[in-house]
């Protein structure tokens, strides 16, 4: 990533993340491509520049939120969950973007925007230490 205080150049990363089941991936950065973004947007968002990488979304499950062909921006200085918002994460070596919930009893439920085909998928306490956060993703762009 560029950042020459006006334009941060912000790589692709050259994977797509599943919005259905999930697609297996390796997280790397096989940037493939860059696209120009504005440095104070990005702050102004609360993203350090040198964090942030583009992914391309591919299938249906967050309908109406994403579509296949999608790309979102993911502040990969994110590691964690810190909140209820979407998330990109791998599970499994399973690369995908969902809702990610909190529960109390310390488990995390992956969460579809559409919920009439998809339901959501119960992340035990035991196992949320293979929940591995790419990014928080706070951007979203596409063709109509």
């Amino acid at each position: 990533m560029v950042d020459d205080g006006r334009i941060a150049i912000v790589p692709r990363i050259g994977t797509r993340a599943d919005a259905g089941p999930g697609a297996l991936v390796q997280i790397a950065d096989g940037d493939v491509s860059y696209f120009g973004f504005h440095s104070a947007w990005l702050r102004a968002q609360g993203v350090e520049p040198s964090s942030v990488r583009l992914l391309d979304i591919h299938g249906d499950s967050m309908l109406p939120t994403f579509k296949d062909g999608d790309t979102v921006l993911v502040d990969t200085g994110i590691d964690r969950i810190v909140d209820s918002r979407i998330y990109a994460v791998v599970f499994s070596g399973l690369l995908i973007v969902k809702r990610v919930i909190l529960k109390r009893d310390g488990s995390v439920i992956l969460r579809s925007d559409n919920r009439d085909i998809y339901e959501d998928e119960l992340v035990p306490s035991g196992e949320v230490a293979e929940l591995h956060v790419a990014g928080r993703v706070f951007w979203a762009g596409g063709s109509i």
